[in-house]
């Protein structure tokens, strides 16, 4: 990830090999003067001695042709008088480098003076002396000096590391040149300017301009990494080993590269609790020349960190954060970068650098992290000041969230981030991958405010204020579905609540989360109503609380609300039943219920069934213990009127046969006074017996 921050002062150097060099000065005379100069110039580049040795060969050509002139002869004499008009040349001019060393230069193989003008937006005029040279007269011209390459953190661009190289090319001839440039084939070679073509050359690589019909409009730049001329040191940090890969010529940025990782490295893991020797491979800090990052100050990719040459501890801070803090755990730029922003800051490296309210976005416009934006070349100023403002904007919103909910909940919500963490367990989504800022927004809410006790609006505000959200009402909307979503998840207890909520949370779908949460507290509400009608009886709510739990849609939620009031007027029917059974019985009932099962028994088995959660069982005990006491008063009614009828007609039976006792008496006693019965015609006498009276 880019880094723009610690730029800020290095601006000036703006940006290599992407603005044409300063044109050096032509030679003064005319291309159609009769003079030839045609040069081809050569740049090799030699590495082991940090140099670029220039070789330019000018060959000189006079056609200019003498000529006949007449004049007026001296002496005041009338006569004309002619002579030869002969045209030499004694000068070469060539545009060379102000910085160039060691300039030399030969005539034909000879040595020959050279003279140095001041130099002039950046060139200098070389002035070589030929012998005096005459029509169809040719003069070869060598010219050679070297540019040493700068030291690292100079502010010129040329290098000529074993590394890194870079520096620009010119040609030469006003009546036409080339140029050749020679470096070592291991260098991984870029251009701008001119066109140039490559050639192999067995260990070297050359880059050709060709012929040029106009020398001095030619410019070009070469820019080349040799990988494997980087010196490379590997450090110990926290647990894991990474390569440092500085210019040979560098032993400063080296040692403040490694004695900066192993003490930014512990510092981070304590602040993030991420473990450094997780990461994956090997890591590589590679030091690179400024001018390749731009206007940044440091990079993180998939081919490791590249830091600039101009050493600094907060973007060395800034980049290791990166291990983590990435597109592989965040989907947008200004999360990666708000949140390395505030470790380079909290981590304690470089306390200079802490965020602060960056203010109003540049320019009056809107701030729009949401749309984070890079530098390019042709960035403007108002581009650098946009994207120096998203920077600090972003390590702005980090810093105000940490700060709420404090350094412990951060690494909760960190951790949440990287292990993927259902906020929302029953939600169908996944939670893995990187996050965008509403998931973001989710952690920092579930793992970071709540627990602390404080309001997730912070930092929704936070988003809205810096244009990662830009719906105010969407955020609004989702604060009141979440505070109803704590209301009902902390009255459904030990009950999770179902897919039919956690889905439409976790996709911010918050109309339809409100919907299934009305029904699910509507089953809430069931349950206690069915709660105070069982009043001190054991009511099952394993059926209920599956359903509820289970429940994907509000048809399913509703099932097991009507669950739960089935159970509660079931519970009300035990109570009915008991308390009938418990009420003190009559005559008749007792009568009733002599040989009969006790209602009693069928409402202890009710209970049971209700606890147990068969409420078709405990509803038809219940029933059958009422009707078993109906049917036993009016069973014994029947009996006691019964009883009452055989008394009456034993009564009567009774009253009779005493009746009958009697009448039967009375007639013996008239058969003894009166005359002898007759039997069959015969008159029998009465016995002495019968006469006998009371003694």
């Amino acid at each position: 990830m880019r880094n723009v921050r610690p730029l800020a002062a290095a601006l000036l150097l703006g940006t290599l090999l992407l603005v044409a060099p300063p044109a050096g000065p032509a030679p003064a005379h005319a291309a159609d003067d009769g003079i030839s100069e045609v040069a081809a110039t050569t740049y090799r580049l030699v590495p082991d001695e940090g140099l670029v040795r220039i070789t330019i060969d000018l060959r000189v050509t006079n056609r200019k042709a003498d000529r006949t002139e007449s004049y007026q002869c001296p002496g005041g004499a009338p006569a004309t008088c002619s002579r030869t008009v002969r045209y030499y040349v004694n000068r070469a001019r060539l545009a060379i480098e102000e910085d160039a060393r060691a300039v030399r230069a030969t005539v034909d193989g000879r040595r020959a003076s050279v003279q140095l003008d001041a130099p002039t937006n950046g060139y200098r005029v070389a002035r070589v002396s030929l012998p005096s040279t005459f029509y169809g007269q040719t003069r070869r011209v060598r010219l050679t000096y070297h540019i040493r390459g700068e030291a690292p953190r100079s502010q010129g661009w040329t290098r000529a590391g074993r590394a890194y190289a870079s520096f620009c090319v010119v040609a030469n001839g006003p009546d036409g040149g080339s140029v050749r440039v020679i470096l070592p084939a291991a260098y991984e070679v870029s251009t701008t300017g001119a066109d140039l073509e490559r050639v192999a050359a067995g260990d070297a690589v050359e880059y050709r301009s060709g012929n040029l019909a106009d020398p001095y409009a030619f410019w070009a730049c070469l820019e080349g990494v040799n990988p494997d001329g980087y010196q490379r040191t590997p450090v110990t940090a926290a647990g894991r080993t990474v390569d440092l890969a500085s210019w040979p010529e560098d032993p400063e940025w080296r040692a403040t590269v490694e004695g900066t990782v192993e003490r930014a490295m512990p510092a981070l893991e304590q602040l993030t609790g991420f473990t450094f020797a997780e990461g994956p491979g090997r890591l590589e800090l590679r030091e690179v020349a400024q001018q390749q990052l731009g206007d940044y100050a440091g990079w993180y990719g998939s081919e490791g960190i590249r830091l600039s040459e101009f050493l600094d501890p907060a973007t060395i801070t800034h980049e290791l954060s990166h291990t983590w803090f990435n597109d592989t755990l965040f989907a947008e730029t200004w999360l990666a970068e708000g949140h390395a922003g505030y470790a380079e800051a909290a981590s304690g490296i470089a306390p200079a650098y802490a965020c602060s309210d960056p203010g109003p976005a540049p320019g009056g416009a809107e701030a729009r992290l949401g749309d984070w934006q890079y530098l390019s070349p042709r960035s403007t100023d108002q581009d650098r000041a946009v994207v120096e403002f998203d920077y600090a904007a972003s390590c702005w919103v980090i810093t105000r969230v940490a700060d709420a909910i404090g350094p412990d909940r951060l690494r909760a919500v960190l951790d949440g981030a990287k292990r993927g963490v259902r906020l929302y367990p029953e939600a169908d989504s996944p939670s893995a991958g990187r996050i965008d800022w509403r998931r973001w927004l989710d952690l920092a809410d579930v793992l970071g405010f709540e627990p602390a006790g404080e309001s997730a609006d912070l930092a929704a505000d936070l988003l809205l204020e810096f244009g990662v959200a830009t719906d105010s009402v969407e955020l609004e909307r989702r604060s009141a579905t979440r505070a109803r979503y704590l209301e009902i998840r902390e009255a459904a207890g030990d009950w999770s609540l179902p897919p039919a909520v956690d889905r439409e949370m976790a996709a911010w779908d918050f109309g339809a989360a409100t919907a299934a949460l009305d029904s699910a507290a509507a089953v809430l509400v069931a349950v206690d109503v069915a709660r105070r009608k069982a009043g001190d009886l054991q009511l099952s709510e394993q059926a209920v609380g599956a359903l509820f739990e289970a429940a994907r849609n509000a048809g399913q939620l509703d099932s097991a609300a009507d669950l739960a009031r089935q159970q509660g007027d079931v519970a009300a029917e035990v109570q009915a039943a008991r308390a009938d059974v418990a009420e003190e019985r009559d005559l008749e009932t007792e009568v009733g219920l002599l040989g009969a099962p006790e209602p009693g028994e069928l409402v202890t088995e009710a209970v049971e069934s209700l606890a147990a959660g068969d409420i078709d069982a405990a509803s038809q005990l219940s029933v059958r213990a009422h009707e078993a006491l109906v049917a036993a008063a009016s069973r014994g009614r029947d009996r006691l009127t019964a009883a009452i009828v055989a008394g009456v007609v034993a009564t009567a039976l009774l009253v009779l046969g005493l009746l009958g006792v009697l009448l039967a008496t009375r007639r013996r006693r008239r058969r003894r006074q009166g005359p002898a019965r007759e039997e069959g015609g015969t008159v029998l006498p009465v016995s002495d017996a019968d006469q006998r009276g009371p003694v």
